[in-house]
């Protein structure tokens, strides 16, 4: 493409809110769950498992967005930090505004909602970017110690360890942790694919 449209990265940062909510939100962990066998209404806290659920959404942006960068570490800073500013601003208001994409805002301040309402503090949100910092940690060296790109047993296990608590140890938190996984491939798919079509304003 000789000519790329531009675009801004506060209107880049609605499009990963909307993707995140979208992937990460309630609706598809309920989904996955019951493609997996589990009823989120068994575990000991589904608002644990949402929260958690979106924290892999979280990790599955971050290093969607640092891979799709590259060597563009100011940019790369740049969504990052406002769609970091504006996740902490959707969940301490419980709703997320995000105008350019009215048909996914709904669904995203589903979300902010939801982890408002189970009950998390204004001082847990604090505690929010060490906690996701943590968790990508720990997805990152689950990830390295995947075989290849083919085998995902180590991330699969991470994750529906996280999300489902003791449910992971049964056949079907095995299963859940291979549905989890390839939502992490086909967001960080969807990541990638407006950098081809975009450039960024400066």
């Amino acid at each position: 493409m000789l000519f790329k449209k531009k675009i801004s990265v506060e209107h880049f940062t609605s499009w990963l809110i909307a993707l995140h909510a979208d992937f990460f939100g309630p609706r598809q962990l309920k989904k996955d769950a019951e493609g997996a066998g589990i009823s989120l209404e068994d575990l000991p806290s589904p608002e644990n498992a949402l929260l958690e659920w979106a924290i892999f959404g979280f990790f599955t942006v971050t290093t969607g967005v640092r891979s799709a960068c590259g060597d563009n570490t100011n940019l790369c800073d740049a969504i990052m930090n406002s769609f970091v500013t504006r996740t902490y601003a959707g969940l301490v208001n419980g709703e997320m505004k995000i105008p350019e994409f009215p048909d996914y805002e709904e669904s995203a301040s589903d979300l902010y909602r939801r982890l408002a309402d189970g009950g998390m503090k204004l001082s847990d949100f604090r505690d929010l970017p060490k906690l996701i910092h943590d968790r990508c940690d720990e997805y990152t060296e689950a990830h390295a110690r995947c075989e290849d790109a083919k085998s995902l047993r180590e991330l699969n296990k991470a994750v529906s360890e996280r999300v489902m608590g003791e449910a992971a140890r049964m056949p079907s938190g095995v299963v859940f942790g291979m549905l989890a996984t390839r939502a992490w491939i086909e967001c960080a798919k969807g990541i990638i694919e407006p950098f081809r079509k975009f450039k960024f304003k400066s």
